[in-house]
């Protein structure tokens, strides 16, 4: 998973192992945190060979995949007087 690393565009990328130590997070074992300034960044991230490579070689071994994309700005607009309660 650390050829993640290797493709550029992120601003930050993360590679690590769950340490599960929240209960409702004991299905998930790897974590994959990457930050991206713009959707095109995000876009050519996805594109790359290596991104694609990492897909071929762990899309065998998972069970299960989570995924969000999210803009922080417009997470906690959306989120609004809910999150303040």
């Amino acid at each position: 998973m650390h050829l993640l690393t290797k493709i550029p565009h992120a601003r930050r990328l993360e590679v690590a192992q769950n340490r599960k130590s929240d209960p409702a997070s004991k299905e998930v074992d790897v974590i994959v945190h990457g930050e991206f300034g713009t959707d095109a960044e995000l876009a050519a991230y996805k594109a790359h060979p290596l991104y694609q490579e990492a897909i071929k070689r762990v899309r065998p071994l998972r069970e299960l995949r989570f995924a969000a994309d999210y803009e922080i700005a417009s997470a906690w607009t959306s989120l609004g007087e809910n999150a303040r309660h």
